[in-house]
């Protein structure tokens, strides 16, 4: 994923695969949803899903790093709407003050893919 030059697919990338999270999850972030718990490390707060209900996902330390690398970068942000609370939040995966979407990612993914030698495997998306 190194080889990605958009910081955002090369970070969501690695977000989405060490924890698990889905697409969706992903993008429903809250800044303050990284919680640092003493020795037991660093867990993700991961909004509220299919099932209605929130759930903390351990986070390791490459991740973590990515995600400080993330937030440090794309600095401060305005709130915005939540996309299912409509409560006033500072989202993750936003940058200059809008919500980025899925269709940046999956160009990321194509380009990784691609350098990992998996297209024309018949996976949906990734071709």
């Amino acid at each position: 994923m190194e080889q990605l030059a958009d910081p955002f697919s090369r970070s969501v990338l690695i977000l989405l695969r060490q924890p698990g999270l889905r697409l969706g999850e992903c993008f429903d972030l809250e800044l303050d949803g990284v919680v640092a718990f003493g020795r037991t490390g660093c867990w993700l707060r991961v909004p509220f899903g299919t099932l209605g209900t929130e759930r903390l996902v351990s986070l390791d330390s490459p991740t973590v790093a990515v995600l400080d690398t993330w937030a440090h970068d794309r600095g401060p942000q305005r709130p915005q709407p939540h996309p299912k609370t409509a409560v006033l939040a500072d989202v993750l995966v936003s940058e200059r003050g809008r919500r980025l979407g899925a269709w940046l990612l999956r160009s990321g993914l194509r380009t990784v893919t691609r350098a990992a030698g998996l297209t024309g495997t018949g996976v949906p998306g990734c071709g």
